[in-house]
């Protein structure tokens, strides 16, 4: 199997963005392939990405209707006609730096039990956002905590599950979990591949010394589709892993949230 990297990305609406990611990806110059799930675009997102430079063979697939995130990911890795060691799974709205693919890629070769491994993700003016956390429990989701991990120094941390942002992932554990899970449209399909993949006796780690930007949804409240989705995606993933306390701390998190929104929506109509 050759040592190289193939790569997905999976676009919505994502003309703005690809530009950036792909001269990023062409500076890297380590990329076998390159293959584009566009799921449905209204904004010549496939005809954006056909016309830039990737430093790779490319590939454009459309897909008349949005499949998801994971799905469309799967697609995108059953399309290759190499067998490159490495698949990295980014973002249209990411830009890598200089070093991140490198770094990234030496992590994975120095140890045959570390499965995926992401980058440190900051906001184009160096604001660091959220790159690795550690999986949800019953008690986490029932609080609506998180608890990010962020390695100190020059470590290739362990930790829960990457943002799905950028993961670097060694195929052949890919494809011992089974990809990603298609159950989920949007959201948690990056916390789930991760628990796969520990289930499985493999690792994942968050790398010092690989940055990448990723600016989209920061800081904002999310829409009401986008809410939905998530909430979908945490009634979900809660079922499958955490049992009858997992959806025990759902409904307590959801109750939560109605109250918050609720004294929200008065506190807004008093003004």
């Amino acid at each position: 199997m050759n040592m190289g990297i193939d790569v997905v990305v999976v676009s919505y609406n994502s003309s703005r963005y690809l530009p950036r990611l792909a001269s990023s990806l062409a500076e890297a110059r380590l990329c076998g392939s390159v293959a584009i799930v566009d799921n449905a675009s209204t904004d010549g997102s496939a005809a954006v990405a056909e016309g830039l430079e990737w430093g790779a063979q490319l590939r454009v697939l459309i897909n008349r209707e949005n499949t998801g995130f994971g799905a469309a990911i799967n697609q995108g890795i059953k399309s290759f006609e190499s067998e490159n060691e490495f698949l990295l799974i980014v973002n249209p709205d990411v830009q890598l730096g200089p070093h991140t693919l490198p770094v990234l890629k030496a992590a994975l070769a120095s140890d045959s039990r570390l499965a995926c491994v992401g980058p440190q993700l900051v906001t184009s003016g160096g604001q660091a956002v959220s790159s690795a956390r550690a999986l949800p429990t019953p008690w986490s989701i029932a609080s609506r905590r998180i608890t990010e991990q962020v390695p100190v120094g020059n470590e290739i941390l362990n930790v829960g599950w990457v943002c799905g942002a950028v993961m670097l992932w060694r195929r052949s554990a890919f494809e011992k979990v089974g990809g990603f899970s298609s159950e989920y449209f949007l959201y948690f399909e990056d916390v789930d591949i991760c628990r796969k993949a520990w289930d499985a006796d493999l690792r994942v780690a968050t790398v010092s010394g690989a940055e990448a930007v990723h600016d989209q949804g920061h800081g904002k409240e999310p829409s009401p589709l986008l809410k939905k989705y998530s909430d979908e995606s945490r009634r979900i993933y809660s079922r499958k892993w955490l049992g009858m306390p997992g959806i025990a701390a759902v409904a307590i998190a959801e109750a939560v949230e109605k109250i918050t929104s609720l004294k929200r929506s008065k506190l807004g109509a008093l003004k």
